[in-house]
């Protein structure tokens, strides 16, 4: 299975999660959760990708690691000619992850780390997290700290930075998002009367394998495009895609960020007048 032209591969393993975050990004249109894919499935997934360019697949949630399978898909991969990110909240048996993942997995040669941990104020305690990520940058692995840039927590904020730096921890800061993020920070802006064509960037994979074109779609179970357990696809590639509710965009998409090189200006989606275009139906 060829996969080209795309910035970012998101795999939501599960939506489960152990968390709880009133905030949640993926709760601001109401989360609809999904059954779980089997590892034979998940593995037999991963060694066909043959993935264009360095874009690694992203390992997301929820939580990644309750996936009762997580584990067993990770070593059950072949990782030659790809490469694997994850987004956790760190909050496992940290002795069973160094057992059975080594440094090697999630290992990627990039300008961001290839593990990527979410610290949520309130859902874990503030030092436990900073000993966790110090134990495993000590182990080797290619792992970095990430806050929320949400406007209540300066302070929290400050001290979690002044800390990571005294003990050689990667800290870095991720924007907020809500339904009412300064609309300077997105690209595209709409009423609900308009009709667009959509080319997302993302490939977005759900729990269940439904291939969605947007994160709207995604977290609300929205007209998926397909499904990589049903489907036969020989090419999967960014199209143009019919939408008619626009003005539900989820943040995600339309804000301007930086791409995967660390490059700033970048959008995941294109947006065009549906009238312009000759779309045809396909994935």
């Amino acid at each position: 299975m060829q996969i080209i032209g795309y910035n970012y591969i998101a795999v939501f393993l599960t939506f489960s999660c152990n968390n709880k975050c009133p905030y949640c990004i993926t709760r601001i249109d109401g989360l609809k959760k999904r059954g779980l894919v089997s590892v034979k499935e998940w593995v037999g997934l991963f060694n066909v990708m043959d993935i264009e360019g360095d874009v690694p697949i992203t390992l997301q949630g929820g939580e990644p690691t309750l996936h009762p399978g997580f584990y067993e898909i990770m070593n059950g991969v072949d990782l030659k000619n790809k490469s694997f990110n994850l987004m956790t909240n760190l909050n496992f048996d940290l002795d069973e992850f160094i057992e059975k993942i080594p440094p090697t997995t999630f290992n990627r040669d990039a300008p961001f780390p290839s593990i990527r941990v979410s610290y949520h104020t309130g859902q874990i305690d503030r030092d436990l997290i900073l000993k966790r990520v110090k134990i495993l940058t000590d182990k080797g692995y290619n792992i970095g700290l990430y806050m929320l840039n949400h406007p209540q927590w300066k302070e929290e904020i400050e001290i979690v930075k002044s800390k990571s730096a005294s003990i050689g921890i990667d800290f870095r800061l991720k924007e907020f998002l809500d339904r009412f993020i300064d609309p300077s920070k997105m690209k595209y802006h709409f009423n609900e009367n308009q009709r667009v064509l959509c080319r997302n960037s993302d490939l977005i994979i759900s729990p269940d394998m439904n291939i969605f074109k947007c994160h709207y779609d995604l977290y609300t179970n929205t007209e998926p495009v397909g499904n990589l357990l049903s489907t036969t696809f020989d090419i999967l590639q960014p199209l143009w895609r019919k939408c008619t509710y626009p003005n539900k965009c989820n943040p995600c998409d339309i804000k301007i960020k930086n791409n995967r090189f660390q490059e700033w200006g970048h959008c995941s989606v294109e947006i065009k007048p549906y009238e312009n275009f000759d779309y045809k139906n396909r994935i």
